[in-house]
């Protein structure tokens, strides 16, 4: 294994090659991804139950902090909401605004921060989010905290991922699909894990080790530092920026306006995880073998589906030799979700 250096006198991390014909980078990138994927998940999938069976409950609802207000602005809207209402349009606004946050995130490692730095706040963040719910009177205040820390994470880590590659690097298409897989391996463990210590021992501890999982992916992520790409900020004053062309004012608003629309429909979509759960729980026999299965392992099938696909071809030599996938195509690796 050799490094060489660019133009610039920066290590040319496209000349290291450790994983599959990759640069180690991305085994780093990848395996935060699992680990972030497996705080998030491992939230999520408790989320629900958390709020119907507890939080939300008459005797607990009363020491969130700010909940009067917010649920008086949500009702304003919908009218009044039933403790599953609530918890669905909770769950419905905090997924969505998962989503939507990457563009603020972006443009702080892009401008202000760089994007080493911002992943590593929120990494931060997210770490105390899932610290603050452990305590009842922090709930909505640890969501925000969140859905603050996903935004700084998810879109420069992505972002990363493609700077380990040359702009004609033919390697990048499956960067990003391996990097996608370390996003859906954390997606299918978190629920296994995370939800059953939160429905067998305790919600709190559910969260716990969620907030674990987010420890390991920052300490992963500043092990492999000297393997990932420089930050593309640029000094103040010391290069002109290029300004924008005709049009390019009304393209850049209309991306704005898909993602604001997007966000409501995320909204919506995102209540079905919700629903599912519940429902899940109440019609289904969860019975294997004299054993009976958790419900937060519902969750777990998607992201098993998800790896179980994407391995399937690579043991297949003439799938394999299909064109990848785009990334735009990937379900998680530029959202959250």
């Amino acid at each position: 294994m050799t490094t060489s250096t660019d133009a610039t006198g920066l290590p040319d991390i496209t000349a290291t090659r450790d994983l599959m014909g990759h640069p180690r980078g991305l085994l780093y990138l990848s395996f935060t991804e699992v680990w972030e994927r497996f705080s998030f998940y491992g939230m999520q999938a408790l989320l629900v139950l958390y709020m119907v069976d507890q939080a939300l409950q008459p005797g607990h609802v009363e020491a969130i902090a700010g909940m009067p207000v917010f649920r008086a602005g949500l009702e304003s809207v919908f009218g009044p909401l039933s403790i599953q209402a609530l918890s669905s349009q909770i769950f419905g606004l905090y997924t969505a605004f998962v989503y939507f946050t990457p563009v603020i995130g972006g443009w702080i490692g892009d401008q202000v921060l760089g994007q080493k730095r911002t992943v590593i706040l929120g990494a931060v963040l997210m770490a105390l989010g899932h610290l603050l719910m452990a305590f009842e009177v922090s709930f909505l205040i640890a969501l925000l905290v969140l859905i603050l820390g996903s935004g700084c994470l998810k879109g420069n880590i992505s972002a990363q991922v493609g700077a380990l590659y040359g702009k004609t690097d033919s390697r990048r298409t499956r960067g990003f699909s391996l990097f996608n897989l370390g996003i859906n391996v954390g997606a299918f463990l978190a629920p296994l894990a995370c939800g059953t210590v939160g429905e067998l021992y305790g919600w709190h501890y559910g969260f716990g080790l969620a907030a674990a999982g987010m420890v390991a992916a920052l300490i992963t992520y500043l092990a492999g530092g000297r393997h990932l790409p420089p930050d593309t900020l640029k000094s103040r004053g010391t290069e002109k920026r290029p300004s924008l062309a005709p049009g390019d004012g009304k393209i850049i608003l209309a991306l704005v306006g898909m993602l604001v629309l997007g966000t409501f429909f995320s909204t919506a979509y995102a209540q079905e995880f919700n629903v599912m759960t519940l429902w899940y729980r109440e019609t289904t026999d969860r019975h294997i073998l004299g054993f009976q299965t958790p419900v937060t392992w519902l969750p777990a099938l998607d992201g098993l589906f998800i790896v179980a696909l994407r391995l399937w071809p690579s043991g297949c030599g003439a799938i394999r030799r299909r064109a990848e996938p785009s990334p735009a195509t990937w379900s998680r690796s530029a959202g959250g979700a």
